[in-house]
């Protein structure tokens, strides 16, 4: 198989048209039989073609993802092993795409606002331009919690336990970050709530936190970690673009 990177945009596009395609009432594998023909990414054609190999030889289609880890991350392995289970593999491939999407759009956003404070610059002074680079750090600072936010609603709403989707949505972070949330969360299995054992990592803003709190004893976890992702989304780009204003 050809070594070449998928494109995320085409991964958008894949479980975009895989969940409208199941929504339909197409069959499983007459849907990856369809996207073969349609897909334009080669390589992501080769790894469609296998999984349709893999499902038609009796796997789930969760199962056949995990055969391509350089492909598929956990997070779309849980999501969609969810969706099988809960009998919406259609909305929670939709779900998926939603959630790819949301993360290249972030990152462009970061991107194209770097470029734009590097142009200024050159007409600003140097002044302007710490001011501009010291509010992307703190955006950029605030990307991986939102991240985490964004796949831990996605996860939770689609039925993935919550240990898993902590596991999962973790995956954002560096490891050395990432495990001690990990095993912060194993904490509940002792009756300990998930928003005071994540309080103890001095990780997540205060706003996170409180949202996850009120989640927590609401039993509305799923909405309340996507509401952060919101209001996180919110504050890092009001922060740009203050600074990006003109004097």
């Amino acid at each position: 198989m050809s070594e070449a990177a998928i494109s995320p945009y085409a991964l958008v596009v894949y479980f975009s048209n895989l969940g409208t395609m199941l929504g339909a009432g197409v069959q499983l594998l007459r849907s990856l039989h369809a996207l073969s023909e349609a897909l334009e990414d080669e390589r992501l054609r080769e790894v469609n073609a296998r999984l349709a190999e893999a499902v038609e030889a009796g796997k789930t289609l969760s199962q056949a993802m995990c055969d391509h880890p350089d492909v598929f991350s956990t997070v779309a392995v849980y999501m969609v092993r969810a969706g099988e289970v809960g009998g919406v593999l259609d909305v929670t491939a939709e779900r998926l795409a939603q959630y790819l999407r949301e993360d290249l759009e972030l990152r462009e956003w970061l991107f194209l606002r770097a470029e734009l404070a590097r142009l200024r610059s050159a007409t600003t002074g140097e002044e302007a331009e710490r001011r501009v680079h010291e509010a992307l750090a703190r955006a950029e600072a605030r990307l991986s919690e939102i991240l985490f936010c964004r796949a831990f609603g996605l996860m939770l709403a689609s039925g993935v336990p919550v240990l898993r989707a902590v596991d999962s949505a973790a995956e954002v972070y560096p490891p050395d970050v990432a495990e001690p949330i990990r095993r912060a969360a194993r904490a509940l299995a002792n009756g300990e709530r998930l928003t005071d054992s994540l309080r103890k990592l001095r990780v997540f803003s205060v706003t996170t936190l409180e949202l996850f709190w009120v989640g927590e004893e609401t039993g509305q976890l799923d909405f309340m970690a996507s509401k952060a992702a919101d209001l996180l989304e919110t504050q890092a780009a009001c922060t740009v673009r203050e600074a990006l204003a003109p004097d």
